[in-house]
């Protein structure tokens, strides 16, 4: 009777969690993105009410 120590497949190591340093320039930049993403989602919801 054998037994198996490797099995599977092999998970990387954690990474610690760090704290992230976000500029002005990141934030504003995210903010953008969410506002384009209503944007785009009201006017696809537009489209399909106009059906």
């Amino acid at each position: 009777m054998a037994l198996k120590t490797e099995g599977g497949k092999k998970k990387p190591l954690k990474q610690s969690k760090t704290e992230k340093f976000e500029t002005e320039e990141d934030i504003e930049f995210k903010r953008r993105q969410a506002e384009e993403k209503k944007k785009l989602q009201q006017m696809s919801k537009n489209l399909r009410s106009k059906k």
